[in-house]
Formats: structure tokens, C-alpha cells, sequence
């Protein structure tokens, strides 16, 4: 319930605040109705832990309306990724495009957790954000192999293995850096991998795409229900 509430307060009640059963409604998906008890109780739960920051609350309670507290100074990883996200339209030299490229790759340390009674929100949430790192991470490797920057180029889709396994911005760059490298073995291996981890379609999108060289795909939806 804890983990609930704050990462619901972290996508949509940033910057505002919400009273108690109206964010029972929303967190909870009309699921319980106990006036705003669940949400209170959270709260309850969060204050009894670890969040007690210098001596004030995480979340302050406002004439019964929940907020993160205004006399801290919260940033949340949601909402700074995707400031980086929307600077990157008016960056205006592609060295600054890779610095917060790479400064938003680097801000995601996974997926959102879930359970199997997580909310739907959470869901959409979760596949949300990861579709828009991948979509960094994608354009990150990028500018590296456009670069001939190779160590990097390994390193960041390496990195991105780690946090997503099997996905297919990481498997497609590594594939393109061994192409161009000759490193007829090392692109082998890893078909083969991809071969075996991947859905048969999503594995041939992925071999027909190397085999075309076809780096520029701005409007990938990259997909989660396959990640292992």
C-alpha cells in the first residue's frame, strides 16, 4: 500500500495535492471504499519508517489534502526524466543532446515493481517509462556509433541488458557494432542468443532490421511482456 500511494504521488501528484478518499479512489481503482483510510493509514505506515527527512514528513497533510512536503525540496526521478526528455527538443548541438541523453539513461535504475494485484495504472506506468528509456538509450547508442565510439556504444547497451535483459535496443546496437567491426563470431553468438530469448517475430524484426541498417526508428514502441 506504502509503495502504492508513493509511486502514484509520484506520477500524478507531483507539484499539487489530492484529499485522502480521492486518492484512495484513484491509487486503489475504486477497489475499497473506506473514506479515505487506506490512504491515511499508508501515510501512517510511511511516517513509522525511514522517510523522516530532517526532522519533517515526506508527506505533509494540508487541511486533509496529501502532498509531498513543501518545506523539502523532493525531486522525483519520474518527473526529472522527463524535464531531460522535453529539453531535448530545444538542445541545440548534439553534445548536449548526448550529455542528457546520457543523464536520463543513467537517472532509470529499472522498471516499476509489480505484484500480481498491482493496479492497472502501475502497469501502464511501468511499460510507459520503460518504452521512453529504451527510446533514449536507443538514440544514446546512436550517436556513439555514428561517432565510432565503440567502447561506449558497449557499455551503455550492455548496461541496458542489465536493467531490461533481451531487449532489443541493446541487442540490435551490439549487433551493428560487431558488423561493422568484423567480428564475424561475437555478431553470431549473439543472433544466436537473441534467437533463443526472443519471440520468433520480434527476433526476425530484429534480424531484418540489421540486415537493412536501419538505425533511425524514432517511433519504436518497445514492447515488455516479453522481457525476461
Amino acid at each position: 500500500e506504502e509503495i502504492e500511494l508513493l509511486t502514484y504521488m509520484a506520477f500524478e501528484v507531483y507539484g499539487t495535492s489530492l484529499p485522502a478518499r480521492e486518492l484512495e479512489t484513484r491509487v486503489w481503482e475504486k477497489r475499497f471504499d473506506s473514506e479515505g483510510q487506506k490512504v491515511r493509514h499508508a501515510v501512517s505506515g510511511i511516517r513509522k519508517k525511514k522517510l523522516h527527512l530532517f526532522g519533517n514528513q515526506l508527506i505533509a497533510n494540508n487541511n486533509g489534502r496529501y502532498c509531498f512536503n513543501p518545506e523539502l525540496n523532493v525531486r522525483i526521478d519520474v518527473q526529472e526524466f522527463q524535464k531531460l526528455e522535453a529539453l531535448l527538443a530545444v538542445l541545440p548541438t548534439e553534445d548536449a543532446i548526448q550529455k542528457t541523453l546520457e543523464d536520463m539513461v543513467a537517472m532509470y535504475k529499472g522498471p516499476i515493481f509489480l505484484t500480481k494485484d498491482s493496479p492497472r495504472w502501475m502497469v501502464t506506468n511501468r511499460h510507459h517509462m520503460q518504452n521512453h528509456y529504451l527510446k533514449a538509450v536507443n538514440r544514446l547508442l546512436n550517436i556513439y556509433f555514428k561517432k565510432n565510439d565503440f567502447s561506449s556504444l558497449h557499455e551503455y547497451a550492455a548496461r541496458s541488458m542489465r536493467i531490461i535483459p533481451n531487449n532489443v535496443v541493446g541487442y540490435y546496437w551490439k549487433l551493428r557494432s560487431y558488423r561493422k567491426l568484423g567480428i564475424v563470431e561475437n555478431e553470431d553468438s549473439l543472433l544466436e542468443n537473441a534467437k533463443l530469448c526472443l519471440p520468433e517475430d520480434i527476433f526476425e524484426r530484429l534480424k531484418s532490421r540489421i540486415d537493412r541498417m536501419d538505425d533511425e526508428n524514432p517511433d519504436e514502441i518497445y514492447e515488455a511482456d516479453y522481457y525476461i
